[in-house]
């Protein structure tokens, strides 16, 4: 299945204000969280753990990614994690939830899948693959239960999945895209479909773009539209902590 290239423009990369909002919030010692963008689930209410920031060569590395899309029927909005075992985080699985989902979805018959695959600097798709996912169940802080434990590529949907994380196993650990998509049913049309850079990366896009050098990578950064508003380094990777971790 080849899955068409969203023409998203760094407009649609995140809701703006409320970013900067969050950013101005981090600037002035605050200690609120963010909320999440889209039709949220509780994820705004879940302790955030250090755990999630880490550093490379001087910067702040997140494991937490997310993007939101506003379409005709809604806001298509989705979060991204480094899975979090018994180990500690894993970069070969990646914990996705839907925060924001579109009205126009048909439960019973919509399915949803995960590609992953590169991006080189003209755009084109690179090494594109279906990646095999676990479901389980959102109880609360820190709490899971196994819905489905074998793995699938393709899940029916059958309600709203805000309860539900989607644990991907990255078929290509060192792919930096991953495209969640609805079809219209199983084996058909594209109804939506969201990029997102897999996590873990740099929070600052600035930083972010010095190592890729890739303008089609750095759209989909979620704080793309604010690398020229002076933040620092300790304010982007607050607020990915805050706005993506769950």
């Amino acid at each position: 299945m080849d899955t068409a290239k969203n023409s998203l423009t760094t407009n649609a990369m995140i809701l703006t204000l409320a970013v900067i909002s969050l950013l101005g919030m981090v600037g002035c010692g605050s200690s609120s969280s963010g909320g999440s963008s889209g039709t949220s689930s509780s994820t705004t209410t879940l302790a955030q753990t250090s755990s999630y920031i880490t550093s490379q060569n001087g910067y702040s590395v997140t494991a937490c990614t997310g993007n939101s899309f506003t379409t005709s029927a809604g806001v298509f909005s989705v979060q991204l994690e480094s899975y979090s075992g018994s180990s500690g985080l894993n970069s070969a699985w990646v914990r996705v939830r839907i925060t924001g989902l579109p009205s126009d979805v048909s439960f019973g018959s919509a399915t949803l899948s995960f590609w992953t695959y590169d991006l080189d600097s003209s755009g084109n798709i690179l090494n594109e693959v279906s990646n095999p996912f676990t479901i389980e169940q959102y109880n609360g802080v820190g709490s899971f239960s196994s819905i489905s434990g074998a793995s699938q590529t393709s899940y029916t949907m059958s309600g709203s999945p805000s309860s539900l994380d989607f644990v991907v196993q990255m078929t290509n650990p060192s792919s930096n895209v991953m495209n969640v998509v609805i079809a219209k049913s199983a084996g058909g049309a594209i109804q939506h479909q969201i990029e997102n850079l897999v996590p873990a990366i740099y929070a600052n896009p600035n930083v972010y773009n010095q190592a890729h050098q890739n303008s089609q990578l750095l759209a989909l950064h979620p704080f793309a539209n604010q690398a020229s508003n002076g933040y620092s380094d300790a304010q982007y990777a607050q607020a990915a902590q805050s706005q993506f971790c769950f």
